[in-house]
């Protein structure tokens, strides 16, 4: 037909068309439409931009800000899941289990990596540095708070676990290193710092900062080094406490 609508029981399945101008599309009446083919990057519905080749990356809200009209760029935030008020951050996942009580989601995120080659393998790695040298004044790689629990309230459990005869060298819970470089000047050094406190006198029965159980409880050992003189570091401290049952 020169002028009209055209209807269609069934549209051919191939060949696929390759035109990169424009698109047939069937509606659900079995009307054809014409429209134009999605040339901005993510296409007009602002989808993910699959980045193909040796990088293979899936993207979103990549774009220099102002370049893509309505669609995510740089300056957007990505929400999964329940709307969170846990601040600005670029990437949000929120659960709430009164709102999805049979949901069947027990977390906010699960990382599982199986490391099979040499070398090592992170389940997370997490870098925040200033941009320019000391512009940043509070830098926090990991910051957790927990609330309210019934029975126990972890700030964080760390479990690392050899059952393999022979094949570690050495198993730590936690590997923790303040490391104050060449130049870098520092008041304060900590390994690791401890604080417990009830801010009512009743409302604890026992507060601990660090508590250490089990084989060896705590070893800890502080160096200062010699830049001037290029001498070995010396010990300032070391302290091994005796096992806690």
């Amino acid at each position: 037909m020169l002028n009209g609508r055209v209807a269609i029981r069934q549209l051919p399945t191939d060949p696929v068309s390759a035109s990169m101008e424009a698109v047939v599309l069937n509606t659900t009446t079995g009307v054809l439409e014409h429209r134009p083919f999605p040339t901005t990057t993510g296409g007009p519905d602002c989808d993910w931009t699959p980045i193909a080749g040796a990088i293979n990356e899936l993207r979103t809200a990549n774009a220099p800000a102002g370049t893509v009209g309505a669609c995510p760029d740089q300056r957007w935030k990505v929400q999964i899941g329940t709307p969170s008020t846990a601040g600005p951050y670029r990437l949000t996942v929120g659960v709430n289990q009164v709102t999805c009580a049979n949901c069947g989601i027990t977390g906010g995120t699960n990382v599982d990596v199986k490391g099979d080659g040499g070398g090592s393998v992170n389940g997370s790695n997490i870098l925040v540095e200033s941009a320019t040298s000391g512009s940043a004044n509070q830098i926090k790689g990991l910051k957790i708070v927990t609330r309210n629990a019934g029975s126990i309230n972890y700030g964080i459990e760390v479990d690392a676990t050899n059952n393999v005869a022979n094949i570690s060298s050495s198993v730590y819970g936690a590997w923790i290193k303040a490391v104050n470089q060449a130049g870098g000047k520092t008041a304060q050094l900590y390994g690791l710092r401890g604080s417990a406190e009830a801010t009512d006198v009743n409302s604890a029965t026992l507060a601990k900062g660090v508590w250490v159980g089990r084989s060896m409880g705590l070893q800890t050992m502080a160096y200062v080094g010699k830049p001037l003189e290029g001498a070995a570091p010396q010990t300032m401290e070391f302290t091994r406490m005796p096992q806690v049952v």
